[in-house]
């Protein structure tokens, strides 16, 4: 489902627009190429200046899409390159056909569709691959319990919604992208954290007047 409207961009000498996928297809997408939310955590955490792309992304995304069967490919490019399209002549053409599962322009094989692809792939996901996780070693007071997660990493993609800080349906409209997600898990995660600090300084204190 598209997010916010096609913008032009070239690749390989052609013209190229395509909508950026909204939040849900983009956590699909990452899906598909297999491509973990830890794994991308883990190269958002190295050392760079905040706000840039770690510069392995693309080569990460390279080896993943390398890595694809046919059907897995076949879906990823249902995905993306639905509603993209090329500039042929002074007109838009549509760059994918659903029903052949195949390009609508001889020159896309293969391998250059999965890099239009991935060049897609880097636009939509930019501000995603940009986010630099806020981490802190979380406390170990209190009880703790192993708590229940949705298949897939939807409990990550879902727990915004769960918190009230944005609607299921923004997921699908394109109003909110994974960045925008990645950042409220965030402000999620530092909340409980804060509050269970909190709770455990109110605990030892009064232990402490109860033993005065």
């Amino acid at each position: 489902m598209p997010g916010r409207a096609p913008r032009p961009f070239v690749f390989a000498g052609a013209t190229y627009r395509a909508p950026r996928l909204c939040a849900w297809d983009q956590f699909a997408a990452l899906g598909l190429v297999d491509i973990s939310l830890e794994d991308l955590r883990e190269y958002a955490s190295r050392g760079r200046r905040r706000g840039a792309m770690p510069p392995d992304v693309p080569s990460l995304l390279r080896s993943a899409i390398d890595a694809l069967g046919p059907d897995k490919l076949a879906e990823l490019f249902d995905l993306m390159l639905a509603g993209a399209e090329r500039l042929d002549d002074g007109a838009w053409v549509p760059v994918w056909d659903p029903e052949a599962a195949d390009t609508t322009f001889p020159d896309l094989g293969a391998a250059r569709t999965a890099a239009l692809v991935m060049q897609m792939l880097i636009a939509s996901l930019g501000r995603y691959f940009s986010h630099r996780p806020f981490r802190f070693e979380p406390s170990t007071d209190g009880i703790t319990y192993e708590a229940l997660q949705l298949p897939n990493g939807y409990s990550w993609l879902l727990r915004p919604v769960e918190r009230n800080m944005c609607l299921f349906e923004s997921l699908l409209n394109g109003a909110i992208d994974l960045a925008d997600i990645a950042l409220m898990n965030d402000a999620i995660s530092v909340a409980a954290e804060n509050q269970s600090r909190a709770q455990a300084a109110l605990d030892a204190h009064l232990k402490m007047n109860a033993g005065v």
